[in-house]
């Protein structure tokens, strides 16, 4: 989901994001898929942040993801 004061809060706490960034605040579960990719399987993320940049090709790419 997105939240602006949250995603806000994020950036500010990092000041090497440009202006055509934000920050998204999600939970979700893993199955067996997870193993070997860098997730626990069978496992529920709460807080997870996924952080885009809209960048010169005018595209949304990650540019950041982890646990918030």
């Amino acid at each position: 989901s997105y939240d602006e004061t949250f995603s806000a809060g994020q950036l500010r706490a990092d000041d090497s994001w440009s202006a055509d960034t934000v920050v998204f605040n999600s939970t979700f579960d893993t199955d067996g898929w997870a193993e070997g990719r860098g997730l626990n399987p069978n496992s529920t993320y709460s807080g997870w942040t996924w952080t885009v940049t809209w960048d010169e090709a005018d595209n949304w790419v990650v540019t950041n993801w982890g646990e918030g």
